[in-house]
Parts: structure tokens; sequence; C-alpha cells
């Protein structure tokens, strides 16, 4: 989801400490593309970004930039144990991550989720664990009920011995 869009560039603001090649990005990149817009990846200063991201988006026009930003968008995905990524959605905006951050403050596995923030293979046990019983009424941006989606992506990254990320 663009946080920002105007007549000459789509603005994803993104607030982790690491980003890699999503789908949410190669799916900012296309619909910038599509309409003869720059894609600027906006992230906080002192990001790692993975080359891959940097090089892709320049050889479409786009650039990155780092600011300090309020507003952000929120990915959640699923990585195998090679670093390939599985599956991925939009959660939403920085009020969206608030709303979850809100929803979860008392289950440790759900606090370590963060921006940049990864769950390797031997702690996702855990984190299945702590969302076996959670019921919640919010969504995600595919009208996806929250802990049933994440639910969804700790089974495939756990399936493939891989990792659960957020960015």
């Amino acid at each position: 989801m663009p946080t920002f869009v105007d007549d000459d560039r789509m603005v994803l603001s993104k607030n982790s400490r690491h980003i890699r090649n999503s789908y949410e990005i190669r799916l900012c990149l296309y619909f910038a593309a599509q309409d003869s817009r720059a894609l600027v990846l906006a992230v906080r200063p002192g990001t790692l970004i993975d080359q891959d991201v940097s090089t892709h988006i320049a050889e479409h026009g786009g650039r990155v930039v780092e600011v300090v930003m309020s507003d952000f968008s929120v990915y959640f995905g699923a990585l195998d144990s090679n670093g390939k990524e599985l599956d991925g959605w939009v959660l939403g905006n920085s009020d969206a991550w608030l709303r979850f951050r809100d929803a979860v403050r008392k289950y440790e596995f759900l606090q370590e989720l963060s921006p940049g923030q990864s769950i390797t293979s031997k702690d996702l046990l855990g984190l299945k664990s702590e969302l076996t019983h959670l019921k919640t009424d919010l969504r995600n941006v595919d009208d996806e009920n929250l802990f049933d989606a994440l639910r969804d992506l700790v089974a495939i990254a756990e399936h493939s011995g891989g990792t659960l990320f957020v960015q």
C-alpha cells in the first residue's frame, strides 16, 4: 500500500530496520510503472536495504530515500529456509500497526514482532502456540482476519523450516 501518491511518484514508506525485496515492494513498483510514476521507497535513516531491492527499484526509474516518517506501511511475510519469500500480506498503515500492537500487548512472541524483526524456525513453535486461541476483529488489507492470516504465515514458514518477518 503506497503511503502517498501524486502525479509523478508513488511513495512507499517503511519503518523497518531491514528491507527485503518483498511482494509488497514489487507490487508497488509495478503499479507505479503502470501509472507512469516513479516509486520512491522511503526508509528511516540507517536502514539496511538488501541490494536487490535498491537495484530493482533503480532499474525501473525509482529511488530509495532516507527520511523520518510518521506514517508507514507494515508487511508480514514468510521465507523458506533459503530466504526466498513464500507468501505475505500487508497489515496496513501505522494506525493499523498500533491497533495490532494493542491487541497483542500481553503475548511474549507477538511482542517481539516489529518492523525489521524476524522469528526464526526455532521460535515459530512459541508464536504458533500463542496464536492458537487468539481471536480478533482486526483485518489486514485483504480483509482477512488478522490472526487467521498470521497463523497461515506461521504454518507456511514452519513447514519450510523458514522465518516469519515484518517490515
